[in-house]
C-alpha cells in the first residue's frame, strides 16, 4: 500500500442540514475531552427522556436502536416494548427500523456500511441537540485507537444513569483499559488503513477492524490468552435472553447501546481522516446510485424522512460537522484552491483484473496458519510489477464458516529470512445475522465470506515464493476453512 500524510477536512453545511458555504457549525470532540464530556453529559439528558417515551416513538431510545436492528424473536413478553415481539413476527415494522447494512444476502450492504452510519449517527446527534436543549451539541467518539484512551468514557460506566447498560464486557463497565492484545491489533490495523487508495477495500477492511473487532470485544465475545482479556456471556436485555454475548456483541441488540454512537463516531472520525489524505478516495456519484439501499430515518421533530441515493450521495460528502483532532494541512490547503485537484479526490474508474486463483481447501485449526504459494504463482505475480497501469493489487480470501467466530484473525505475507508484512484482520461481527447462520440447513453447507487485503507495498519483485500466515486471537472453537486465495490488480480504464 501507499504510504500518506494524514490530513483534515473541512466538512460544509445546508438544508437538509448541509450546504455549499463551507460554513462548520459542529466540532465532534474526544469523549474524555472536557468538551466531549460536556457533550456527553448533554447525551445523558436526551437519552433520559428517550427512554421514557413510548418504544413506538420514533425519538425514543428503543426505536433509534431498532433502526439498527432488532431480534427475530424475543424470549417472553417484551418488557422494553410492548407488543413487540421481534422482526420474524411483525408484518410492518414501524418505519425506519431493521435498516442496518449487515445484510450479506445483498450485494449492496458492503458498500453503503460507511454511507449509511454516517447519515444513522448524524440523525441521532440532531435528535439529541434538540432534546437536551445544547444547541451546539456534537456527537463524542470514543478515541480508542490512543493508548491515552483505552478506558471506556467514565459517563457511560455510572451505574443508573441512561447510558449505561450492564451487558456489556465488564472489566470495560469497572473503568478498565482495553486489554493488550485487542488494543495492538487495532494499532496495527490503523497503520494499514491509513495506506489503502481504494474505497471499497477501506470499507471492508475498516469495516472488519477495528469497527467488528471492537463490537465483540465491548459485547463480552472475545476472549484472548491474557487474564485480562477473557470475555463473558451475560444477560441481554433486547432479546430477555441469558448467557449470550452483550448488546454490542450481536447486530440485533448492539443500536440499544450508548456506546455504540460513539464507537461509530470513531469509525466515522477513521473514514473522514483518511477520505480526506492523499490516498483517501470518495466513491464517484454513480457508484453509488447503483448501490441502492433503504435511508429512512426520523427527523428532531419526529417526522419521517426517506432519502434518495442522489440525496444521501450530495449529503455525506457535504456535513455541518469536523472532528476534534483532525488538523487542516497544506495538502488539503492547496486543493482547496484547485477545484480540478479536489475532482482528482473521487474513485477513479478501475478494471479489476484476475492474476491467478488458488485452492487452498484447509482449515485453520491451531494458533498459526501458514500456507506457501508455488512458484507458478510468483512468476505470474512478478508479472504485475510490469503493468503501468495497475494502481493496485488486493489478495482476495475466500472463506467457510459454520457458526459465527467471536475470535479474529491476522494476516501476514511472508518472505523467509524477512519480517512478516501484517495486510490486515478477518473478524466476522454479523455473520449469524447476515446469512442466518443460526438456521439449521445453512449451519450444515456453511457460509461463504470474502475479505480483500491491499499488498500492494508488501508484495516484493524477488524471485523466492512468499507464504501466507496468520495468526489466531482468541479460545473459540468455531472453525475458519481457507478455501481460495486470488490475486487481481486494480487496472485504470
Amino acid at each position: 500500500m501507499r504510504k500518506i500524510t494524514i490530513l483534515l477536512a473541512i466538512l460544509l453545511v445546508g438544508s437538509f442540514g448541509y450546504s455549499q458555504s463551507g460554513e462548520v457549525n459542529y466540532v465532534r470532540k474526544n469523549a474524555n475531552s472536557p468538551g466531549g464530556i460536556a457533550d456527553l453529559n448533554a447525551m445523558k439528558t436526551a437519552f433520559d427522556i428517550m427512554r421514557n417515551m413510548d418504544c413506538k416513538n420514533g425519538l425514543s431510545w428503543y426505536s433509534q436502536g431498532a433502526m439498527h436492528n432488532t431480534p427475530p424473536e424475543i424470549n417472553g413478553p417484551n418488557q422494553l416494548c410492548k407488543g413487540f415481539q421481534g422482526h420474524d413476527s411483525e408484518s410492518n415494522l414501524p418505519f425506519g427500523w431493521d435498516n442496518c447494512t449487515h445484510e450479506g444476502g445483498n450485494p449492496n450492504s458492503s458498500f453503503n456500511f460507511l454511507l449509511w452510519h454516517r447519515m444513522y449517527i448524524w440523525h441521532l446527534e440532531k435528535v439529541v441537540r434538540e432534546l437536551s436543549g445544547v444547541s451546539d451539541f456534537a456527537l463524542p467518539y470514543w478515541d480508542y485507537t490512543e493508548q491515552d484512551d483505552r478506558k471506556m468514557p467514565k459517563l457511560l460506566t455510572q451505574k443508573e444513569e441512561s447510558l449505561y447498560t450492564k451487558a456489556r464486557l465488564s472489566s470495560l463497565n469497572n473503568g478498565q483499559e482495553i486489554c493488550n492484545e485487542q488494543f495492538d491489533a487495532i494499532e496495527r490495523q490503523m497503520k494499514e488503513l491509513k495506506e489503502m487508495t481504494e474505497f471499497q477495500t477501506f470499507s471492508k477492511n475498516l469495516n472488519n477492524n477495528p469497527h467488528g473487532v471492537m463490537h465483540n470485544y465491548i459485547g463480552g465475545g472475545f476472549s484472548g490468552d491474557e487474564s485480562s482479556c477473557q470475555g463473558e456471556t451475560m444477560y441481554n436485555e433486547i432479546y430477555q435472553q441469558k448467557d449470550i454475548s452483550g448488546l454490542m456483541g450481536n447486530v440485533e441488540s448492539a443500536g440499544f447501546d450508548p456506546v455504540f454512537w460513539l464507537h461509530h463516531s470513531k469509525i466515522d472520525y477513521i473514514w473522514q481522516q483518511w477520505m480526506n489524505s492523499e490516498n483517501g478516495k470518495k466513491p464517484s456519484e454513480d457508484s453509488v446510485l447503483k448501490h441502492e439501499w433503504p435511508y429512512n430515518f426520523i427527523q428532531p421533530d419526529g417526522s419521517k424522512i426517506t432519502y434518495t441515493m442522489q440525496e444521501v450521495y450530495d449529503i455525506v460528502f457535504t456535513l455541518d460537522y469536523t472532528y476534534q483532532g483532525i488538523e487542516k494541512s497544506t495538502y488539503l490547503a492547496s486543493r482547496e484552491s484547485s477545484p480540478t485537484i479536489l475532482k482528482s479526490n473521487v474513485q477513479e474508474k478501475t478494471t479489476k483484473t484476475l492474476i491467478w486463483k488458488h485452492t487452498v481447501g484447509k482449515t485453520i485449526a491451531d494458533k498459526t496458519f501458514v500456507h506457501e504459494l508455488t512458484t507458478d504463482l510468483n512468476k505470474k505475480t512478478k508479472s504485475t510489477f510490469r503493468d503501468i497501469n495497475a494502481t493496485s493489487k488486493v489478495l482476495d480470501f475466500d472463506v467457510v464458516v459454520y457458526k459465527e467466530p467471536k475470535d479474529f484473525y491476522t494476516v501476514y505475507i511472508r518472505y523467509e529470512g524477512e519480517k512478516d508484512s501484517y495486510i490486515g484482520t478477518m473478524s466476522f461481527f454479523g455473520v449469524a445475522h447476515e446469512h442466518g447462520i443460526k438456521k439449521h440447513s445453512i449451519a450444515e453447507k456453511g457460509v461463504k465470506l470474502n475479505f480483500s487485503f491491499d499488498i500492494t507495498d508488501e508484495l516484493k519483485d524477488v524471485q523466492k515464493t512468499f507464504s501466507i500466515y496468520i495468526k489466531k486471537h482468541g479460545n473459540g472453537t468455531a472453525k475458519v476453512t481457507i478455501e481460495n486465495l486470488k490475486l487481481f490488480t486494480y487496472n485504470k480504464e
